[in-house]
This record gives structure tokens, C-alpha cells and sequence, in this order.
């Protein structure tokens, strides 16, 4: 394998890669395939051990010649690698680190290395290999490394073939290690995202297309501004503020090193393709704003906007007493090794409504109300029991189809594909509903279904939270579930919506794992990594 690490260390010089961005391997590029074929022992060897992988690898390369085009900036949800942490403890002498891929889709096979180089030496290598997954994580770590003076660079490689697509997608990124030299933050105040109405230990909430209620734990309100296609733009500020320590003065941002993005397991990662973000300097340190657009959009808004992201933005800065390189970085990711250049944030939630506006929730006194109308500190009834529930949060947006489905006691309901439903055998988002299943009715009773289909709607749709541990709501006669019930009603969806993968697709994955354990013990001669 000595022959990969050095052809992928090679790749990330010939290549000028952005921080906090993936770069895809052109196989139509010698160099490019060449690396690729030395992670499976080269040619020969890749021909004669792994033939399938072999002539996924072989098309790709005529795909690539008759089609590949350099990627545009990325818009909607696109597969993200990322490098996310590389650390290092002195009194431990360890050196950490570890990444993450957020792809699309499921992949029928998928392959990580995660490398550590001291300049062009390895010294560090771990490996992730899955099928069937969508997301996948991996952590390097070397004992009894003596820091500093040295190179520390990071090397992600992830490549993996989409069900169908009979094509691999090849992406490199890299990190270097910044925190050998001198220590320059003292510390960093963020003034976006951050807690405004949320709890600190909840999820920092946005939503779209809509005025917050009084009281609601929205943090940011931004409007409803939709592309041709229909596709929610996005918008998040992002703003804050670096304290050097005593006598050291901002210089400047390095250029291409400033990158931000939101992964959300299950559908990707969104980055911010905005204006160029200003950096300027201030007594004591100096301050960024980014532009609250983010020239990007969020596809499949309802079902993706009640998820929770992880953001992620790094940019690389110089101060005048030293002239190297320094790291901010502020993230969702939790970070291996306390540091001043790092600040944690908490998540980032998105949220769109899920029933339709005129929808008759059950109050806690019997009386019904539009949920509409609905507003937080109200009760309404939580079960056919009558036993009530608080109203935490009322959440609202809009969407272009909703479902009407009706019961075959004429109760009749619009509400989106995810929204949970209770039957005899428990709850269900209705999407996965049909005729054979029965609802539970506000009057303890199950109606059968008659029938649901979709509908242009085009109006506003809600939801609530509620306090207590049923999370369900008596709807138009239909006992369903609330906001957290519906998030878990997209988990499931997400769990369900996989794919199957074939026995020799399993085998030779593992066949590659396995022989990726031994190389990498016997190219570093320890246990350590």
C-alpha cells in the first residue's frame, strides 16, 4: 500500500484544495485513476482480486471520458467529506483524528481511509468500509508522537457506488494540523446562530416562511422565498468575533481557506456558496460576517426542514507577529482536544408544519379549534383517555402537496406524506398506510381507510409540540402524532427507504477490508492507529 499513500499524498499537492470542501477524483485524469488503483494493490492486482470493483472502476474511467465536467458550485443537498477534527495532546503525545461522509443516497458499497502524514511519511491510517449506508464516520489516532516542528496533514478518501448506477464516485479532502505552533485566540464570542429563545441545551431553531408567535423557541425567522423549482432558499447568519492573546494583531483571512456547511444525516450537506464573507480587524482581534443568503437551497423542504443539521466553518487566518498559518473553527462537531481556536455550537434545526391550516385540534376543555389558532401554554387533549397536554411550540410553513385521506367513518384529514398516524399496529407516517389498515378515532374506536391521495394545497400546514410523553393530538377525529412523533416518523422512513445489496458485493467489500487491515499493519509496523 506504500504505492497508494504516496500516489494520494501526491494528488492533494497537484490539487488546490478548498477548506472544508470534498474534490472528486476525475478517473479520465491518469493520476487520478492511477491513485484509486493503488488502494486496491494496483492494476494487476485490483483486476485479478476484486473484478467487480474492477469494472465499476474500468466504466467510470470511459464514463469520465465522455462526460465528466468540473463541478459547479454545489446547490441543494450534495455528498460532503470532511476532515473534521485533527488534534493533538501533548501530555499524552496522541495525535487524533477524524471525519465524516453525509451522502445522498444509500450506497451499495462504500470505502473510507482516513491518513495521517508527517510531511510525505505516514504515520497514521485507519478504514471504514459499509453497504448500504448513507453516512459514514472514521477517527485516526497515533500514540507517542512528539510535537511540534512538525507537517501534520490529514488525508480523507471515500469512494462508493450508488444503487443503479453501475459508476464509482471518488472524493479526496485534507486537513493540516495548525495547532503545533504558538496558540494566537484567547477566545471566541459567537453572535450567530445562537441561543435566543431555545435552552442551551436543545437545538438552535430556524424556520421559514413565517412570523414567530410570542414565546415560540424559534432563535431565527427568515421568509418564505422560493427558486423556480419550488426549493426553499436558505438563509442562516453567521457572525462573531476573535479575542487574540496579549500582543498579537490580526493580518489576514488565507485566501480559499474560509469554507461553511450544514450535514444533515440522511440527505447531505448543504454549503454556503454566499458573497465572500468579511473579515475585518479590531482592537484586541477581529470580526466575520458571512451574508445571510447562502446563494444555496434546501430541496424536499418539509420532510429535510424538521431535521437537525450540524454546522461546520473553518477559515485560516495570519497574525502580523509570525506570518503562519492559524485556525478558527466553529462547529456542531465535538472537537477530541479542548482548544481556544475551536467554539462549539449546538445543532441547527430546521422546521416546516405538517397539517393543514383549517385542521380541528381537540382542546383539553372538548371544544375544537383550528390549529391555526392554536397558541403556546394551551391544552389540548393528548389521548381518547382526555388526558391533556401543554403546548410547547407551534410550528408553521407551506407546502404544494398535501394528502387527503378519509376513513370509512367519513373523518377526513389533509396532512403531508410524514405526518404519524396510530393504527392497530402502532404508528405509521402515512405515506406507509393503505386500505387494510385501521386508524384509532378520538371515540377509542378504528376506522378503516378509504382512501388518501395527494392534492396541490399550496396553504399553510402546522404542528405542535407537547409536553408529557404521549406526543399525540386529537386531529378532525384522527388521534396523531406531534412534532417529535413526526421526527420520528422520518427517522423510520429514512431506516426503511434502504436498499438491498447483493452477497458478492458484501464479500468483496469485506475481502477489501480485511486485506486493508493487514497492509496497514505491516506498512507501520505497530498497532497504532
Amino acid at each position: 500500500m506504500q504505492d497508494y499513500f504516496a500516489s494520494l499524498y501526491k494528488t492533494t499537492q497537484a490539487h488546490n484544495l478548498q477548506r472544508n470542501r470534498s474534490m472528486p477524483l476525475n478517473f479520465a485524469r491518469e493520476e487520478d485513476y492511477d491513485c484509486f488503483c493503488a488502494m486496491c494493490g494496483g492494476v494487476d492486482h485490483f483486476q485479478q482480486e476484486y473484478p467487480q470493483l474492477y469494472a465499476l472502476a474500468v466504466n467510470t474511467r470511459q464514463h469520465y471520458v465522455d462526460h465528466y465536467r468540473d463541478s459547479s458550485a454545489a446547490k441543494g443537498f450534495v455528498d460532503s467529506c470532511m476532515v473534521n477534527d485533527i488534534t493533538y495532546d501533548q501530555a499524552g503525545q496522541k495525535l487524533t483524528s477524524f471525519g465524516t461522509v453525509c451522502l445522498t443516497q444509500f450506497a451499495l458499497r462504500m470505502f473510507v481511509t482516513l491518513t495521517l502524514y508527517d510531511g510525505n511519511n505516514i504515520i497514521g491510517c485507519n478504514t471504514a468500509f459499509g453497504n448500504g449506508h448513507k453516512n459514514l464516520t472514521i477517527t485516526c489516532t497515533v500514540e507517542q508522537v512528539n510535537l511540534p516542528n512538525h507537517n501534520i496533514k490529514a488525508i480523507l478518501h471515500a469512494t462508493w457506488e450508488f444503487a443503479n448506477s453501475n459508476l464509482l464516485n471518488s472524493y479526496i479532502t485534507e486537513s493540516t494540523l495548525l495547532t503545533s505552533v504558538a496558540e494566537v485566540i484567547d477566545h471566541i464570542d459567537i453572535t450567530d446562530p445562537v441561543h435566543k429563545k431555545s435552552g442551551p441545551a436543545d437545538d438552535i431553531g430556524v424556520c421559514y416562511a413565517r412570523t414567530p408567535i410570542a414565546a415560540e423557541k424559534i432563535d431565527y425567522s427568515y421568509p418564505e422565498a422560493r427558486t423556480p423549482e419550488r426549493h426553499q432558499k436558505l438563509y442562516l447568519d453567521n457572525r462573531g468575533q476573535v479575542v487574540l492573546a496579549g500582543g498579537y494583531t490580526f493580518d489576514r483571512v488565507k485566501p480559499n481557506s474560509v469554507g461553511i456547511i450544514l450535514n444533515c444525516e440522511g440527505f447531505g450537506g448543504l454549503f454556503y456558496n454566499g458573497d465572500a464573507p468579511q473579515f475585518q480587524a479590531q482592537a484586541g482581534g477581529f470580526n466575520w460576517t458571512f451574508n445571510q443568503y447562502w446563494n444555496n437551497y434546501i430541496t424536499e423542504s418539509v420532510i429535510a426542514g424538521n431535521r437537525a443539521y450540524k454546522f461546520d466553518m473553518e477559515a485560516i487566518f495570519y497574525v502580523h507577529e509570525d506570518n503562519q498559518e492559524h485556525l478558527l473553527k466553529v462547529s456542531s462537531y465535538p472537537i477530541s482536544q479542548p482548544s481556544p481556536h475551536y467554539k462549539q455550537i449546538s445543532k441547527i434545526h430546521l422546521y416546516w408544519g405538517c397539517l393543514a391550516e383549517d385542521t380541528l385540534v381537540r382542546m383539553a376543555d372538548g371544544i375544537a379549534r383550528k390549529i391555526q389558532e392554536v397558541r403556546i401554554g394551551d391544552q389540548v387533549m393528548a389521548n381518547t383517555q382526555g388526558m391533556p397536554a401543554t403546548v410547547t411550540n407551534v410550528w408553521s410553513g407551506t407546502d404544494e402537496t398535501l394528502y387527503c385521506l378519509r376513513a370509512d367513518n367519513d373523518a377526513e384529514i389533509y396532512a403531508t406524506r410524514d405526518h404519524p398516524f396510530i393504527s392497530r399496529n402502532g404508528s405509521k407516517p402515512l405515506i406507509l398506510l393503505n386500505d387494510r389498515d385501521e386508524l384509532l378515532m378520538e371515540d377509542g374506536s378504528y376506522s378503516r381507510i378509504k382512501y388518501a391521495y395527494p392534492l396541490a394545497f399550496g396553504k399553510r400546514i402546522f404542528n405542535l409540540d407537547l409536553s408529557g410523553e404521549a406526543h399525540t393530538m386529537i386531529c378532525n377525529g384522527f388521534v396523531v402524532g406531534d412534532n417529535y412523533a413526526q421526527g420520528l416518523a422520518i427517522d423510520y422512513l429514512n431506516q426503511i427507504e434502504n436498499i438491498d445489496v447483493p452477497a458478492e458485493v458484501i464479500a468483496e467489500s469485506e475481502k477489501l477490508s480485511r486485506n486493508w487491515q493487514a497492509a496497514i499493519k505491516e506498512v507501520l509496523n505497530h498497532e497504532k492507529y
